[in-house]
């Protein structure tokens, strides 16, 4: 466990450090103000934060706390 741990953190340290400075360049590639799908992501995408957002405040409006044996318990009704 701890060995497989070690590993993936080298390999995030790795990957964290090749994207900070390919970024730019991947962006560039992919980049084309005439596409449809980047025109509609650019319009949407921001609505689908807004519904996240709409989502959790409602579920933590109706979380209830339960106690279980002595326990506390979050349950959603």
């Amino acid at each position: 466990m701890k060995k497989t741990q070690s590993l993936l953190t080298v390999l995030f340290v790795l990957l964290l450090g090749m994207f900070t400075f390919q970024d730019l360049a991947i962006s560039n590639v992919l980049f084309n103000p005439e596409s449809t799908f980047g025109w509609f992501f650019e319009s949407f995408g921001e609505l689908i934060l807004a519904y996240m957002g709409a989502f959790s405040a409602f579920a933590l409006l109706k979380i209830n706390w339960k106690k279980v044996g002595g326990k506390k318990l979050v349950s959603v009704c």
